[in-house]
């Protein structure tokens, strides 16, 4: 949890700090976010190749019985 904002005079703490620390914690959830996109993405391209190999074969098993 990030520290509480400065106080300022009056005992409140300033608007501007607060604005930063919501700042700061939408751009860590962003790219936290931004990090789990990518790893989905990375694990849709090796589905996506183990497909692509396993219809190859298929093609392949395909092509042998049409032969005989």
């Amino acid at each position: 949890m990030p520290a509480p904002p400065p106080l300022d005079q009056d005992g409140r703490g300033s608007e501007l700090a607060e604005l930063q620390l919501r700042a700061n914690a939408t751009t860590d959830e962003s790219l936290e976010s931004t990090r789990r996109m990518l790893t989905l993405c990375e694990e849709s391209k090796e589905a996506g190749i183990r497909t692509l190999v396993a219809l190859d074969d298929q093609g392949g098993q395909l092509d042998c019985v049409l032969e005989h």
